[in-house]
């Protein structure tokens, strides 16, 4: 029978978001942000450690690493006998990121000309010693204004965000030499609030499995998808926890199928709710893994025919029962 073919529609079709919410988690990789260099006039004006730290603070709020506490890094780079360098290469960037047993390490550089003010920043894998992503953020005007505007639009080109998730805190004191982060900084970012992108899947219960294609469109929180086989449709309309990166979600879905058979077409429905887990992988690519139940009439339209036509008869035996359903799924949402 081609009642597998439901559930694995279900399945695609529904994208599994991962339980992380800002903060730290164990599934997430570890990143250090180095210490700043600077220009030796500019420095004489703004902290290099202020504008590391506002980097930082911003970083943690995202979530997407588990981050090494700024005055940690400190403690463990003094305890290896060597100081804290402001790297302006890759290679230094590296030995910085062994020594403190991180994943990943972010270094950056910023100077200016006249009023002109650019801060450049890199990604490093420290494992294989390559620069996953590099960012330029170019500034005219104030070098107060250069400090606070600057870190956070540096942050979304560096992790290939169009905005902010929503609850990240951009604002700060005035860029001065004493000026501390805080926790108050406020006001927080809007973030993005509409994505729209493509899912392809591998779902399944458990006699079958069936690989299908769709789209997703979501707006804040509140998500729909759709999704193909050569077998039929399916669709889902789903919350998420958090509108960005990796969250949980709860989803209801339905869908349809129909199969040529030697007797005529055999037709089938079916709706269920679907609970998950996204990881956010790298830029705008998330794995998603999920599960859930179901209830199905495999052969809805023929039931449907033999309960108008013997409307007297006992249906009990029609062909519906309740599902397992579960899905493995890529997505690329814009």
């Amino acid at each position: 029978m081609s009642r597998k073919k439901l559930a694995c529609l279900f399945l695609s079709i529904c994208f599994v978001l991962a339980f992380a919410k800002p903060g730290n988690s164990a599934e997430k990789p570890s990143c250090a942000v180095l210490m700043f260099s600077s220009d030796e006039a500019l420095s004489e004006k703004i902290s290099s450690r202020y504008i590391t730290n506002r980097f930082a603070e911003i970083l943690n709020q995202v979530g997407v690493y588990n981050l090494l506490d700024q005055g940690e890094m400190i403690k463990k780079i003094s305890e290896g006998d060597k100081s804290i360098k402001k790297c302006t290469d890759v290679e230094c960037a590296v030995e910085q990121g062994r020594l403190l047993g991180m994943d990943y390490v972010i270094y950056g550089i910023f100077g200016h000309i006249g009023n002109l003010y650019s801060l450049e920043t890199s990604l490093v894998d420290v494992k294989t010693g390559n620069v996953i992503q590099t960012a330029v953020t170019d500034f005219e005007g104030e070098q107060d204004e250069f400090a606070q505007k600057v870190p956070p639009e540096n942050l979304k080109s560096l992790l290939a965000m169009s905005e902010l998730p929503q609850g990240v805190e951009t604002a700060a004191p005035a860029a001065t030499e004493e000026a501390k982060p805080t926790e108050q900084e406020k006001p927080a970012a809007e973030g993005r609030k509409f994505h729209i992108g493509p899912v392809i899947g591998v779902g399944g219960s458990d006699e079958d499995l069936e690989l299908g294609g769709g789209f997703e469109v979501s707006y804040s929180h509140l998500f729909f998808r759709a999704l193909a086989s050569d077998d039929g449709i399916a669709g889902g309309l789903g919350y998420y926890l958090h509108p960005e990166g990796s969250t949980p979600y709860l989803a209801l879905v339905g869908g349809w199928y129909e199969v040529d058979r030697k007797g005529g077409e055999e037709d089938g429905v079916g709706g269920g709710v679907l609970i998950g887990y996204r990881l956010h992988l790298i830029d705008r690519l998330n794995l998603n893994i999920g599960g859930g139940v179901g209830y199905a009439d495999w052969e809805w339209d023929m039931d449907k025919k033999n309960r108008e036509k013997h409307p007297d008869r006992d249906h009990e035996d029609d062909d519906q029962e309740f599902i397992v359903i579960g899905e493995l799924s890529l997505s690329y949402l814009f």
